[in-house]
């Protein structure tokens, strides 16, 4: 599991010390690049922290039913399109050409912006892609389906009917004989196909009794199979659905790793937030990353590597790295493999 962690420093002498003391104690730790320093009103920062809060768990949803689409990363946990996303963590550059050093506000709406687009895209790539599986699996059933499901014309050859005489195709359930279909001027010749639930029994008719031996078929719940006229180009039709199957599975794994990259900034910009609402204004943050199994054995562990640590002077309202203010520094980011 991984963890974003903020710490207030004053200077770049202070940060580098605390980098050293991290080590002395064993955490491993990766620094982070965050290029966010933009701060207003109190009151306004309070209401955005809650904005961010409710806007990380709308980017993880979206993020979450990605996941569940996407082939690679159910084959290979943690890995989308060979990109490793627990390394992305590790090595997070924040993309500013996409997110660019901006007043809080607008950033957060840019955010909000970037999540509706993906959104959209998704739910419009999701349905054109439904539309066409179904198209190719109604295909594939009027194929190889059940004997229900399968066109005729798969099944028998079409067969000129006589002047005074047609054939009937009809489905009886598997354990019933032949002889005991008794349906007024119709006449049993053999079996065509089977399967475990049904037989497909070719009949023969009076041409003129037509409409009357159908509603007899029907009183008894027989089904009764016609050759259906298709003008389907079949061999197009897969060629279709295989491009629109490729392209929905690229697209999923870009915007899957576009939700990321938007999931960490998020969780990175509401960090900041949270950090100058705990320490104030006038310091400088330091942003870490760190793995471990909880979020009670991280405070536990950062607790202790940071009790009596000299932040420096500047640093606001700041006496030790207590529970308090340890879990107001902490923000989990992704728990890796298959989890």
């Amino acid at each position: 599991m991984y963890f974003f962690i903020s710490l207030p420093v004053d200077s770049r002498t202070s940060a580098i010390n605390l980098l050293t003391h991290l080590k002395k104690h064993r955490l491993d730790v990766f620094k982070l690049n965050v290029p966010i320093n933009h701060w207003s009103s109190f009151g306004s920062m309070i209401e955005l922290t809650e904005q961010l809060d409710g806007l990380c768990r709308q980017v993880l949803d979206l993020f979450n039913k990605l996941l569940t689409v996407d082939r690679d990363f159910v084959k290979s946990p943690s890995f989308v399109k060979n990109v490793d996303l627990n390394n992305k963590i590790e090595r997070f550059v924040w993309p500013g050409d996409k997110y660019p050093r901006a007043a809080l506000n607008d950033m957060f709406e840019t955010f909000v912006d970037e999540l509706a687009l993906i959104r959209k895209n998704f739910e419009l790539r999701s349905a054109n892609y439904e539309r066409s599986k179904r198209k190719m699996e109604d295909i594939r059933r009027r194929k190889n389906g059940t004997l229900r499901e399968v066109d005729l014309a798969n099944l028998v050859t079409q067969n000129d009917d006589f002047e005074f005489l047609e054939y009937f195709y009809v489905l009886i359930d598997r354990n019933e004989r032949l002889e005991n279909v008794d349906v007024e001027d119709l006449i049993c010749v053999k079996e065509i196909a089977g399967d475990e639930e049904q037989r497909l029994v070719q009949c023969l008719g009076l041409r003129s009794k037509r409409e009357h031996i159908e509603k007899q078929l029907a009183a008894k719940k027989y089904i009764v199979k016609r050759f259906e006229s298709t003008n389907e180009d079949v061999d197009r039709i897969a060629i279709d659905f295989s491009v629109v199957e490729k392209g929905y599975f690229t697209f999923i794994d870009t915007y899957l790793l576009e939700t990321f990259d938007l999931l960490l900034c998020v969780k990175l910009t509401k960090l900041y937030v949270d950090s100058v609402l705990q320490y104030g204004l006038p310091n400088s943050y330091i942003f870490l990353g760190s793995k471990d199994k909880s979020m009670d054995n991280v405070v536990r562990r950062w607790i202790k590597a940071l009790k009596n640590f000299d932040f420096g002077n500047r640093v606001v309202d700041y006496k030790a790295f207590d529970e308090r203010v340890a879990y107001n520094s902490v923000e989990e980011v992704l728990v890796d493999g298959n989890q």
